[in-house]
């Protein structure tokens, strides 16, 4: 059993099919990129500025939490430190007291760890329906210790490929799905009758507008939101002026030029967070049961079993 007082995931399993190929058959180790719900197994992240958490993107060295009220980034880096300066940095300390000690463990250990979050909220939202929308064929299983320091265990939990904020302003719904290279996709589908004005994302950092695209600061580099693409709905060659708009330090708007307020519009940007140069697809066991199921471990925190048939 694997679990960390830090993170709510402690064992995921993944049900994939294998890609057969001559000679046998194979498949990438890696997290999967869907959109899996909460069944408590992230609840330790819920905060007021995005509310209960619902569900979350795990990425890896990035993982997105999708609240009632908003959207939480947590970057996790992860650094191999040489062996030749863990012992360096580990023989200069003196341990003589508990303090020590710990200080002693944390440098002899293999990996430094820096973290980073950043909150979004849906400033001045309505109370909408978050929801999961095709379900993907995965299912995934944690541990993880709840605030009662409880080891629970959770155990089908369904994947999406995409997941909808149904009227978060009035008329106006947030769905979110993965880009096919990277970072997160979003889209504003603004119903007939909507007032695109109400909708106001709100940072909890001071922000900058460079070039059309929104740079959010983090320790490891900008979070970008590229401007936005707008079209009607089942129509996307019918293009609408759109643009963010900086209302203050820490909050964008939509700005959209003349368009008919009768039919559906879709403003379409994207978000790119921050690459990582980092060890996370690492195996470290792989084995086969009696039926021909392998088992993968691997990943460094959190650490994942992935079962393939």
């Amino acid at each position: 059993m694997l679990k960390n007082k830090h993170f709510a995931i402690g064992l995921l399993v993944l049900l994939q099919f294998a890609t057969f190929a001559q000679g046998g058959w194979n498949a990438n180790f890696g997290p999967r990129k869907v959109f899996v719900e909460n069944k408590g197994q992230f609840d330790q992240f819920s905060n007021s500025s995005i509310g209960e958490i619902k569900y979350a993107a795990d990425f890896g060295e990035t993982r997105v939490f999708f609240g009632t009220k908003g959207v939480q980034y947590y970057f996790l880096e992860t650094k191999k430190i040489p062996r030749e300066e863990r012992e360096k940095l580990a023989s200069s300390i003196h341990v003589n007291s508990p303090e020590k000690h710990k200080q002693w463990e944390r440098l002899v250990g293999k990996f430094h760890f820096s973290s980073d979050v950043v909150n979004m909220q849906f400033d001045g939202a309505s109370k909408a329906t978050l929801k999961g929308e095709d379900v993907t064929p995965d299912y995934h299983s944690y541990s993880f210790s709840n605030a009662k320091n409880e080891v629970k265990n959770v155990t089908n939990v369904r994947g999406f490929n995409k997941i909808t904020y149904y009227n978060i302003y009035p008329k106006i719904d947030v769905t979110y799905t993965v880009h096919p290279l990277e970072g997160i996709k979003y889209a504003l589908t603004v119903h007939p009758g909507a007032d695109i004005s109400k909708v106001k994302f709100l940072f909890d950092r001071n922000i900058r507008l460079e070039n059309g695209k929104i740079k959010i600061p983090t320790k490891f580099g900008d979070i970008t939101d590229h401007e936005p693409v707008s079209f009607y709905e089942f129509a996307d060659s019918q293009i609408v002026p759109s643009k963010f708009r900086q209302l203050n330090e820490k909050t964008i708007q939509f700005e959209v030029g003349n368009y008919d307020k009768k039919k559906t519009l879709i403003i379409d940007p994207w978000t790119q967070t921050p690459n990582f140069n980092t060890n996370w697809d690492i195996v470290w066991e792989c084995e086969r049961d009696g039926a021909g199921n392998v088992y993968i471990l691997g990943g460094i925190m959190p650490m994942q079993v992935l079962k393939y048939d």
